[in-house]
């Protein structure tokens, strides 16, 4: 059983959305379906998952926890430990947050939650503690840098840097060495969710605003390489920006991208202010060989 204390930044906010925050393996979709079995209800008196409290007040969902408890891990490749941050190098393949179909697939938070000796989600106790955790995301594909927080205050500062702009990234990928692409550019084009498939993003005048820098680093014959920093951090950036032009990231099949053993996307660096010290901190995670070995093909 799940239980949840509503507070005043949570009033009119739906229940559905309220229960995903605090048990993100779920979906909102499975939730909607509880809550049309009668097994989701607000002081003991059943809701629809739309539902948006007005007063404090008990939100219950009647859900077996425990078999959330039981998903697998990952070692975590560690760059970066301390009291308040652990920075991962994460693989390409896996995904950051198990959620829906994929909730008993091993992801990055549920191995953060073992690293880290968090409580199992089972243990209503520790809900304020697995709210810390993933600062920011990476596609499924995407391989290297993921910050990290150990506690709420890091959390929150965390996030206010990389809302406020103030975090520095910078990511390599491959394209198609006939793709065209100028040398350095700057890509500004509002990114939307694409009405007729809800896994793709699109260019829409009506999106929100996405700008995007790019240098060519490396030309192989068959495989240039980019140096690539996003001014902004929508989802599907890079990717879309990059297929916008013409110049799809290899092993990116969603935006059209030429075959590949991978997606060829690695978040290669990132700088970002300590969240206690305040010292900047400059990360790197090393580019995987299969970049290197894809650029020297046909050389």
């Amino acid at each position: 059983m799940f239980s949840y204390r509503v507070k005043e930044g949570d009033l009119r906010q739906r229940a559905d959305t309220l229960v995903q925050r605090e048990i993100p393996q779920l979906s909102r979709g499975h939730i909607k379906k509880l809550a049309a079995e009668g097994r989701l209800s607000f002081d003991s008196k059943p809701v629809t998952a739309g539902y948006k409290p007005k007063s404090f007040g008990e939100l219950r969902l009647d859900y077996d926890l425990k078999a959330l408890a039981n998903v697998p891990y990952l070692d975590l490749d560690i760059i970066f430990e301390d009291e308040d941050l652990v920075v991962i190098n994460k693989p390409s393949g896996v995904i950051v947050h198990a959620r829906g179909k994929y909730w008993d697939e091993a992801s990055i938070a549920s191995s953060l939650r073992r690293y880290c000796r968090w409580p199992s989600v089972s243990q209503p106790a520790s809900l304020e503690e697995l709210r810390a955790g993933i600062v920011h995301r990476l596609d499924r594909g995407t391989s290297g840098i993921l910050v990290c927080a150990k506690n709420q205050a890091s959390l929150k500062d965390l996030q206010g840097q990389f809302h406020d702009r103030q975090v520095e990234k910078l990511y390599s990928g491959l394209i198609s060495a006939d793709a065209g692409l100028p040398d350095t550019g700057l890509i500004d084009k509002p990114i939307g969710r694409d009405p007729k498939n809800p896994q793709r993003f699109k260019v829409s005048r009506y999106g929100r605003p996405a700008q995007t820098l790019f240098n060519l680093e490396d030309k192989g014959a068959k495989a240039w390489r980019l140096e690539i920093r996003p001014l902004t951090g929508r989802t599907h950036q890079i990717r879309l920006h990059l297929a916008s032009l013409g110049a799809p990231l290899l092993g990116d099949p969603l935006y059209k991208g030429r075959p590949a053993p991978r997606l060829m996307l690695h978040a290669q660096s990132i700088s970002f202010q300590h969240p206690k010290s305040g010292k900047r901190l400059r990360l790197a995670a090393p580019e995987p060989a299969l970049f290197e070995e894809m650029l020297s093909r046909g050389r």
